[in-house]
């Protein structure tokens, strides 16, 4: 790999990072993120941890599916 390969991959990669996080808290709901991803992890059922694990996780894990899978069938 060059050097230009590795920067375009790292830059890549940050923005998906980004665009991640932007849809993980994008929503008409506002909540803290911290606060509901340490009430979903421990399994407590308030109104922040069922919107971040039940609709906003989900959501982001199906869009990078599809999005690497189309990426895929359009590289063979």
């Amino acid at each position: 790999m060059t050097k230009r390969e590795v920067l375009l991959n790292s830059l890549l990669c940050m923005s998906i990072c980004l665009l991640v996080m932007t849809s993980l808290l994008w929503g008409e709901h506002g909540f803290s993120f911290m606060q509901a991803l340490h009430e979903w992890l421990a399994g407590q059922h308030t109104a922040g941890s069922v919107i971040l694990g039940g609709l906003r996780l989900p959501r982001v894990i199906l869009g990078i599916m599809v999005g690497g899978t189309l990426g895929l069938s359009g590289a063979v």
